[in-house]
């Protein structure tokens, strides 16, 4: 007993790539940050900030982002994470932005299958056709992975290389914690010679992020929810080439049936196999009570 069902066209892409452009910065530009623990209703989740973090509201994100690093103006942001050692936003490098995707259930197999190469591809032609309008100094070069992207049953990370005009170079690393209706990515930005840093604290990021207990992934039902659309170029063995393509998704509904049989119908079956045996005892003895009265009546 097959379902199936039809994804369409989601993309994971760095449709927003994030830059430091750094911008002059007041000295009196004080960073004033929470700890504890951050909820957001709209996310369905909780932030419990790590140790040696704290936490910038939405606010604060974007005067990060837009007047400090010189990005575009993104409301998908709704906070991000930075090292509690950031006195002012001048001294910030590095940090991690967070925000919320609604779109859909994603299944663990697509992510353990993703064409990496074919997605890095498809990112690449995105930012050509971003940028083509913009002068040569202004453009952004993907370089490539800065190391092997990755998915470990939770999480994906996406760690994206970016080098500007001028040289530097910078790394975008997105990690994509799924549940139940999407996902919560948290983009850490920084300079790629941070790269050892942020690979060794990127784990206590994604691990702050939990969704609640009725958005966790493992509580997907196959029969209210929907299934994000789903884009992986070239993922099909026989088509080589990195295209978009219509995807079929097959859940499998033996699980839930067999558990219908163990909650409603092996209970009716026990009950009719009692009733069996007591009728037939009973039926049993009403044989062998007619059996004597019988041979009473023979030996009279």
């Amino acid at each position: 007993m097959t379902l199936i069902v039809i994804l369409i066209s989601f993309v994971i892409s760095s449709a927003g790539e994030i830059k430091i452009n750094r911008q002059p910065v007041s000295p009196n530009d004080i960073v004033h940050g929470r700890s504890g623990t951050i909820t957001y209703p709209d996310a369905h989740c909780h932030i419990y900030v790590p140790d040696d973090f704290v936490f910038l509201n939405k606010r604060q994100t974007r005067h990060l982002l837009v007047d400090c690093w010189g990005n575009a103006d993104d409301s998908r942001y709704f906070g991000a994470l930075v090292s509690s050692q950031y006195r002012t936003f001048g001294d910030i490098d590095c940090a991690y932005f967070i925000s919320y995707e609604p779109c859909g259930y994603i299944p663990k197999d697509t992510l353990r299958h993703f064409n990496y190469n074919a997605l890095l591809a498809q990112d690449r032609a995105s930012l050509a056709r971003r940028q083509s309008g913009m002068p040569p100094d202004k453009r952004l070069l993907l370089a490539g992975w800065g190391w092997k992207p990755r998915f470990d049953g939770y999480i994906q990370y996406l760690p994206r290389k970016y080098r500007d005009a001028d040289g530097e170079v910078f790394l975008n690393l997105d990690m994509l914690v799924v549940g139940r209706k999407g996902y919560v990515s948290a983009m850490a930005v920084a300079p790629y010679e941070l790269s050892d840093s942020v690979r060794q604290h990127k784990l206590f990021v994604a691990n702050s992020i939990h969704f609640t207990r009725e958005y966790n992934h493992h509580n997907f039902n196959p029969y209210t929810d929907s299934v994000a659309t789903w884009v992986q170029p070239g993922r099909e063995i026989e088509s080589p080439q990195p295209g978009v393509r219509t995807k079929r998704l097959q859940v499998s509904l033996w699980p839930v049936f067999l558990a219908l049989i163990f909650k409603f119908v092996l209970p009716f079956l026990v009950l009719v196999v009692t009733l069996a045996i007591v009728f037939r005892k009973d039926l049993a003895r009403s044989f062998s009570r007619q059996s004597r009265d019988e041979d009473s009546q023979s030996q009279l």
